[in-house]
């Protein structure tokens, strides 16, 4: 019962916490796709229903690196031009409902919370962008590690995560 949940729940952390200083650490070289992708997929403690998928494109001329990461409870998604990770932000949907009932014409409504680094309006706002675009059901980790943000980048971002996804 309780215990297999509690060791699974451990084995994830400990899986992302590893990926996660495994990434941080990654080679700043031209492979650096590569080596992700050899991290993400060898990670001895991670769990069979896992997805992921790491690639990079270029985005306005800058190689622009992707990570997806889809979790049984939510899905980290990592985009980054600096080749780090930089803020973290949580993103959860909700719905407007009538008499507790959800109808087509519902409504979504955003939580947003920066829950690492220096909270920082555009980068919010672009955050809420891509997550309107990307509607993702469950909880959405991310971090958005992109110096020249705009609209049209960060529907860029979103077409190519589309293209990618695995949630």
């Amino acid at each position: 019962g309780g215990g297999s949940t509690v060791e699974h729940n451990t084995a994830v952390h400990s899986c992302f916490s590893s990926c996660f200083m495994q990434i941080a650490m990654a080679s700043l070289f031209d492979d650096t796709v590569n080596n992700l992708n050899a991290i993400v997929r060898s990670a001895p403690e991670r769990p069979n229903s896992v997805k992921s998928q790491v690639f990079a494109k270029l985005i306005d001329g800058i190689r622009t690196d992707f990570c997806i990461i889809v979790y049984s409870n939510r899905v980290f998604v990592i985009v980054t031009q600096c080749m780090k990770i930089g803020n973290l932000y949580s993103v959860r949907q909700d719905s407007t409902q009538k008499d507790g009932i959800f109808s087509a014409s519902a409504l979504f409504i955003y939580e947003i919370k920066c829950i690492l680094g220096a909270e920082c309006e555009v980068v919010t706002q672009a955050v809420r962008l891509l997550a309107e675009k990307l509607d993702i059901s469950r909880p959405l980790l991310l971090s958005l590690t992109v110096p020249a943000l705009n609209h049209s980048t960060v529907i860029h971002i979103a077409e190519i995560l589309l293209e990618h996804k695995c949630w």
